[in-house]
């Protein structure tokens, strides 16, 4: 009971005191203190993630490649945060990447060993990264001229996030619906925390690369919903 009360602390304190303050610090420009606070919330879900691993018993695939992911994030954001260089700004965006490529394959090797019938995509997950896709298509090509010459990686990464969030849903629904015990709680944590990262790097996208004005508003949105994602992909590994 001690380590769920202690996972609870973890997954919530960022969100609660180190979020607000973290925003508060980078505004209206980034320093020191917001990197501190900024890598100090990374680190706490990196925390959450191994302490799921500690209650659930067991160093799963599963449980490598989520925290592979979220280890993956926490570079991201330090160099994000810390560099002003493109080619820094590089290195963040590919662990970025990378993080997602992690959660990906842990997805799928989740289905394949818990479905033996799931393949790497049906038609249903086909369908729904298509539409999807179509819909962020469509978004990059109206805005084309503002993405410029990141035209191409914005819309592979949009990919990269699209199937991560499909392969997710998918799992999620797998297990909700196969009675397993504490499927639908599964299901409820995977699928708000893709939906949250949905939402983060929509967010992302409309600051840096449409030009709109960063308001506290919409860079603590930003900010609060990835790292609740983080945090709820790091407590799915109690159940996998």
């Amino acid at each position: 009971m001690f380590f769920y009360k202690l996972l609870l602390v973890l997954a919530v304190l960022p969100e609660a005191v180190f979020v607000p303050l973290y925003i508060k610090a980078m505004w209206p420009e980034r320093n020191k203190k917001s990197l501190v606070l900024k890598m100090l919330c990374s680190t706490l879900f990196i925390c959450t993630g191994v302490l799921a691993v500690v209650i659930s018993g067991g160093f799963s695939v599963y449980a490598r490649l989520v925290l592979s992911g979220l280890v993956c994030g926490w570079v991201g954001d330090f160099f994000l945060h810390a560099g002003k260089r493109q080619g820094v700004l590089l290195v963040g965006l590919l662990a970025f990447l990378g993080g997602h490529i992690f959660y990906i394959i842990a997805f799928i090797r989740a289905a394949g060993d818990s479905f033996p019938d799931a393949g790497l995509i049906d038609k249903t997950e086909a369908a729904v990264f298509i539409l999807l896709m179509a819909a962020a298509l469509l978004f990059t090509m109206l805005n084309r001229r503002r993405f410029a010459k990141a035209l191409v990686p914005v819309i592979l990464y949009s990919a990269a996030l699209v199937f991560m969030f499909v392969k997710a849903g998918s799992l999620g629904v797998r297990t909700a619906l196969s009675g397993v015990p504490d499927g639908t709680m599964f299901c409820l944590l995977l699928l708000t925390g893709v939906s949250l990262f949905l939402i983060s790097d929509f967010l992302l996208s409309v600051k840096v690369f449409l030009g709109k004005n960063e308001t506290r508003k919409l860079a603590a949105l930003n900010i609060a919903t990835y790292f609740a994602a983080q945090s709820l992909l790091a407590c799915t590994v109690l159940f996998i």
